[in-house]
């Protein structure tokens, strides 16, 4: 019991921290993917893959591609590709998806 107490006082401040720099990054992935549905709304496409892009870079490196950050990502990028589409097949008359 002696040796356990220092054990975890010396262990538990570095998991706090680790979480702290995950959830971190967790709210800068998900500031980038709300900004990238901003853009979606204002019809401007390529600007919001870029934001979609920078989010799943800091994903991928900091939190790992099994991530739930990296897989919001993932789908974000799908629903800008799909908007994007549609977008164009309504201006051009086409009703196709």
């Amino acid at each position: 019991m002696k040796n356990t107490f220092p054990l975890l006082f010396f262990i538990l401040p570095n998991l706090v921290w680790a979480q702290t720099a995950d959830s971190t990054t967790i709210r800068q992935v998900d500031s980038l993917i709300q900004i990238s549905r901003t853009l979606i709304g204002q019809q401007d496409f390529n600007q919001a893959l870029e934001a979609n892009a920078a989010a799943e870079k800091i994903a991928l490196e900091r939190l790992g591609r099994e991530s739930a950050a990296f897989g919001n990502c993932c789908y974000n990028h799908g629903g800008v590709l799909f908007h994007k589409k549609t977008t164009e097949n309504l201006k051009n008359g086409t009703r196709k998806l």
